[in-house]
């Protein structure tokens, strides 16, 4: 995108005005009379995109305007009259509770495509609306309330990922201010992260959640994004998992817990034995009753073992496994965990009982797979 420079110099009715050529005269006069003051510093220069001008009536009670969308400064939406460019800007607040709203009539063709998605022809649909889409999404920008083109964005947004168009989709995240857009917006780029990690490309998944904005107040958010961190680990992408777990835990989240307990396992299978250690201590005592203290038990197991202290390493993870329930993410690696433990006391007979147990208990988990290899080695 290329951007250019203002200079506002002028102060006047809801509008900041560009004194850019003696057709200032026009610009002073709409901002008269439509609009209330907006003080503007006077010297300032602020930077906005130079997009395609999109054509919006503007609405003041009792008074609408027809006028060019034609970009964003840094607080303001900046527009023009419609017609020749001779250079008179008009500048509205962004974030004001002045009593305005934009509205964008969408052309034919949009309506179109709509039904073109709606028989799934993905392909003619989205060729439609692209010219229609994209000169909106520099403005989405502007709050919901008073401009009418969020829902059309996200359904094309949508539409992509309904037609396995990731990569358009990928590029679209990065023009999408999803901190000042809704959780449909965030639901959606999320479902996308998850699609790419579970089609492996850990990567791609990795730099559209770098995108997505964190806070202590949006809990589905974050749970959202710590099932792609869990999915990115177990499939072996530590350092990507890493990375998310390590922005989570900075939030007060019901994943906050957990995902500095994930961290310190990360490190640890990235052979940073100190640095797990601290994070372990940063959690502090959990209960036996707690959900994630086999968890801590887990990775306590594991730092046991790094040291060569295999008796601490089983009494650690055997509380783990009495506390433990079934169904819990780290029930399995547990047990395999057990068996590990059980061998390096070298009471193998008792290792072979827990890699059975496994096998029957989680057929289908990796770690069933690691304890029969094991079991198979202890038999020969």
């Amino acid at each position: 995108m290329n951007y250019f420079y203002v200079k506002q110099t002028a102060s006047l009715g809801g509008i900041g005005v560009f004194r850019h050529n003696p057709f200032f005269v026009l610009t002073l006069l709409v901002a008269v009379f439509l609009w209330r003051p907006l003080v503007v510093a006077e010297d300032s220069f602020e930077a906005f995109v130079d997009g395609d001008a999109v054509p919006v009536q503007v609405f003041q009670p009792p008074h609408t305007l027809d006028l060019l969308l034609i970009g964003i400064s840094e607080s303001d939406i900046v527009l023009r009259p419609q017609g020749e460019d001779r250079g008179e800007r008009i500048y509205l607040p962004l974030d004001t509770v002045e009593p305005y709203s934009l509205h964008y009539t969408f052309p034919e063709k949009y309506w179109e495509a709509q039904a073109l998605l709606r028989e799934k022809k993905h392909v003619e649909g989205l060729a439609q609306m692209r010219s229609v889409i994209y000169p909106l999404v520099p403005f989405l920008v502007v709050p919901a309330e008073k401009f009418n083109i969020r829902n059309p964005v996200l359904r094309f947004f949508e539409a992509l990922l309904e037609s396995g168009r990731e990569d358009e989709a990928i590029a679209m995240v990065g023009l999408l201010p999803l901190e000042r857009l809704d959780s449909d917006y965030l639901k959606a780029v999320l479902s996308l992260a998850q699609s790419l990690a579970e089609q492996e490309r850990q990567q791609a998944s990795l730099r559209v959640l770098m995108h997505v904005p964190l806070s202590d107040e949006n809990f589905e958010q974050s749970a959202l994004m710590m099932d792609v961190a869990d999915l990115l680990r177990e499939r072996g992408h530590i350092v990507e998992a890493l990375s998310l777990y390590r922005r989570l835990h900075h939030h007060d989240t019901p994943q906050k817990t957990a995902a500095l307990l994930w961290l310190a396992y990360c490190h640890l299978r990235e052979n940073r034995t100190e640095t797990a250690r601290l994070l372990l201590n940063q959690v502090g005592g959990l209960e036996y009753t707690d959900t994630f203290f086999p968890l801590k038990q887990l990775i306590l197991g594991r730092l046991h073992l790094r040291e060569n202290d295999s008796l601490q390493a089983v009494l650690a993870v055997s509380e783990g496994i009495v506390s433990c329930q079934i169904d819990y993410a780290w029930t399995a690696e547990l047990l395999y965990l057990l068996g590990v433990c059980y061998e390096a006391i070298e009471q193998l007979d008792t290792a072979c009982s827990v890699y059975r147990s496994l096998q029957l208990a989680f057929p289908a988990s990796p770690w069933a797979a690691k304890g029969k290899k094991r079991l198979t080695r202890i038999m020969r």
